[in-house]
């Protein structure tokens, strides 16, 4: 695979004239135990509770400074500055961070994690530099997003191109209204369900975090209150009347989800999907 950049932590890899010269050991990272019970006098067969992952995605990279820009062996030898500064971008952030991996035939790819080795490529002098980053993950990320602009009502699908078939994936919803302080969207995919607020303000853009169950509005974490639920029902602390606890946040199903969104607005839908090629593709 012919890598085109490399970007991490804000900066590109060109921006220090160095190119991805080759991959190295690929791996999947999809190493997987099985999660069981155990066996008994009683009971020969285990209970089954499920799987996990093993390990996390190892990317090895061989990187080099650009021989169209230098072309002589002289050039080619990465110089005091030159290191310093690789040195410092790689290794300075201490929790994951994105990788993003530009490849010339793929899509782009998305990765969480942290350098964890730099090493030396001598041949004589220093002419490049092994690294290896690791991800936070199993897998690598793609994004898809999309835009919808919607007057009253609006019918549509959004595929969810994921490589994990037995989980949901939650996106974050951006609105920013027309006037309108109402909206819900309904997924007649997974079982009819409908996500529906209803603003007690007038904002200027709205931002649903499906995932993380939040909602921020021009700036500001917006409380059960200021979304559309009353005073009772969250001083129902149990949750017995109010159904609070089955607040419904939009989820997609793996494949296509047949969405119905109501309400008057510009919606952009953001989510990453699982994709289990390894650092192959």
């Amino acid at each position: 695979m012919e890598i085109i950049d490399l970007c991490y932590n804000g900066k590109n890899l060109s921006d220090y004239g160095f190119i991805v010269a080759k991959t190295l050991d690929g791996a999947f990272g999809l190493n997987r135990d099985e999660v069981v019970g155990d066996m008994s006098t009683v009971r020969n067969t285990p209970n089954h509770f499920g799987t996990k992952y093993t390990n996390r995605l190892p990317l090895k990279y061989f990187i080099m400074k650009n021989p169209c820009d230098n072309t002589s062996q002289n050039k080619q030898r990465i110089k005091e500055d030159e290191l310093r500064d690789i040195q410092k971008w790689l290794t300075s952030p201490k929790t994951p961070k994105c990788l993003t991996v530009d490849a010339s035939e793929y899509a782009i790819r998305e990765y969480y994690g942290v350098f964890t080795e730099v090493e030396p490529y001598e041949y004589g002098d220093l002419y490049g530099i092994k690294i290896t980053f690791t991800c936070n993950s199993p897998y690598g990320f793609s994004r898809n997003a999309q835009k919808i602009i919607c007057d009253v009502s609006k019918k549509l699908i959004i595929d969810n191109p994921t490589d994990e078939l037995c989980e949901y994936i939650y996106p974050t919803i951006k609105i920013k209204p027309n006037q309108c302080t109402s909206f819900s969207i309904q997924n007649q995919s997974d079982n009819n369900n409908i996500m529906m607020f209803n603003f007690k303000e007038l904002y200027s853009e709205i931002i649903i975090d499906c995932n993380h169950q939040r909602i921020v509005a021009d700036g500001k974490l917006l409380n059960l209150d200021e979304v559309g639920w009353g005073i009772y029902e969250i001083s129902d602390y149990n949750n017995i009347n109010s159904g609070i606890f089955n607040l419904y946040w939009l989820r997609f199903i793996p494949m296509s989800n047949r969405l119905t969104i109501n309400g008057s607005g510009e919606f952009i839908v953001e989510y990453k999907t699982p994709v289990k090629a390894g650092g192959y593709y």
